[in-house]
């Protein structure tokens, strides 16, 4: 029997599939934006730019030589509708400030030469840089405590701080108060910017049979590049007490303790051990103080990510990572520095750590909860500070640095210097005076020239306040 003739269907008969431009879901809920939505757009930004230049815009004639091509000639989006941020005179930070207990309530400015300090310690976390002249910072009585157990020069036995509170309160900022009192005191700052870099298993390691531990050399050659690059000038003053021998480094005894440092950057197989040295160094009688600072604390209060390699393949703790476990170890004063201090700040932006609000007492155990019994030693003896919100007078000294400097506005063309009763009640009673709402509720009152990603919405701000 013959088997049955297919038909072939002509190209032009087949059935065509629907253009792309007209496929759309029927459940989608982004409504298409029309071609002439863009256009109007542009149109709208190219008046704009002709109202700054006070002029007509011209773009490159093809093929046209020696000329500033239109790109160079039409400056970007950003440019035209972002205001450059004002020069606001501000008293620099100095220790003198955070001991006086008078200041509070003021906002200061780091100076330029602590700011690069900061800066290369990777201790610099401040909402909006965009918007701001200066680096600031408002002196608050948490400030001045801190300022008050880092004067004089004594052990970290009773120089110990853990800083805790609510996500946006300030813990960073009064961190970085703490480093720039070290810094304008002469002291060697050592900061682990964000903890949770060493427990989310981005990072290699090896296990160290003599020590029991598990070393990071990667990260270990970065925090000493940091505090190399921090410390530069002081610690290229400083020798070496004795001569270090590491595998294929020789240290020896005229040897600064920044080219201790230098070996650990440029061989990170031998980072963890040059690690321990630059500690014990900083150690010896007649150093300057030193300043052992972690910010995210809580990171390494639960478990990581980096996984046993032996059955059953549970997470590893983060003390047994040799970082994690020395900083704790001076935490819990199992090590001491003998001229020195060490600060610890907790983060709401990483996931809270039972262990640790049980141990600070912000919460009861459960009898029948099973918590991490390796937590509560390492901050139990250490002295806790709550970072609340701003009060009212803290409040409004950054609400009237903010109108100093622009980010307040009563429009586009008029500008104030001196915040409204009104105004100044009604954000801090609706941010509850939460430093980080704060600064995002004064962003909204901006007019809309200063508001890029609210380009095209017609939405009417008003006055701003």
């Amino acid at each position: 029997m013959a088997a049955p003739r297919r038909a072939l269907l002509r190209l032009s008969q087949a059935p065509r599939a629907p253009c792309l431009a007209q496929q759309r879901a029927t459940f989608a809920s982004t409504p298409v934006v029309a071609r002439s939505d863009y256009a109007a757009k542009h149109a709208q930004a190219q008046k704009l730019l002709r109202q700054q230049q006070g002029g007509k815009l011209t773009k490159q004639k093809a093929g046209s030589k020696g000329k500033e091509s239109a790109k160079d000639a039409i400056p970007s989006l950003m440019d035209a509708i972002s205001a450059p941020a004002r020069q606001v005179n501000l008293p620099n930070l100095e220790p003198a400030v955070l001991l006086n207990g008078d200041a509070v309530g003021t906002v200061y400015k780091y100076s330029k030469d602590t700011l690069a300090k900061l800066n290369a310690l990777d201790s610099v976390e401040l909402l909006g840089k965009e918007y701001f002249a200066h680096t600031a910072c408002v002196i608050r009585v948490q400030s001045t405590e801190i300022a008050k157990i880092l004067e004089g020069d004594a052990s970290s036995e009773n120089r110990r701080i853990l800083l805790h509170g609510p996500i946006g309160s300030g813990k960073t900022s009064l961190l970085m108060q703490a480093q720039a009192y070290a810094f304008e005191s002469g002291w060697v700052v050592i900061h682990i910017p964000k903890a949770v870099g060493l427990v989310d298993n981005t990072t290699a390691y090896s296990y160290s049979s003599k020590r029991e531990l598990y070393f990071q050399p990667d990260m270990a050659a970065i925090v000493l590049k940091r505090a190399s690059d921090a410390n530069a000038k002081l610690l290229s003053s400083l020798k070496v007490s004795k001569p270090w021998n590491f595998d294929r480094h020789t240290i020896r005894a005229n040897s600064s303790l920044a080219d201790l440092c230098k070996a650990g950057i440029m061989d990170p197989l031998v980072a963890p051990h040059v690690l321990e040295a630059l500690l014990s160094e900083l150690n010896v009688d007649g150093r300057p103080p030193t300043l052992f600072t972690l910010d995210h604390f809580n990171a390494i209060c639960q478990p990581t990510k980096y996984m046993s390699p032996q059955p059953p393949h549970a997470p590893l703790h983060p003390q047994d990572f040799h970082i994690a476990h020395t900083f704790a170890s001076y935490l819990s004063n199992t090590q001491t520095l003998k001229h020195g201090a060490v600060i610890a700040a907790t983060s709401s932006r990483v996931s809270p750590s039972r262990a640790l609000t049980c141990a600070l007492k912000l919460a009861t155990q459960n009898p029948y909860e099973k918590l991490d019994t390796r937590i509560e030693p390492i901050v139990s003896s250490a002295k806790a500070i709550e970072v609340p919100n701003y009060t009212r007078a803290e409040a409004k000294s950054m609400l009237s640095y903010y109108a100093k400097t622009g980010l307040i506005q009563a429009s586009q063309e008029t500008e104030i210097e001196e915040v409204p009763v009104d105004f100044e009640t009604e954000k801090w009673m609706v941010t509850a005076g939460n430093a980080e709402k704060l600064f995002r509720a004064c962003l909204k009152s901006m007019p809309f020239i200063k508001m890029p990603w609210n380009w095209g919405r017609k939405v009417d701000y008003g006055s701003g306040l």
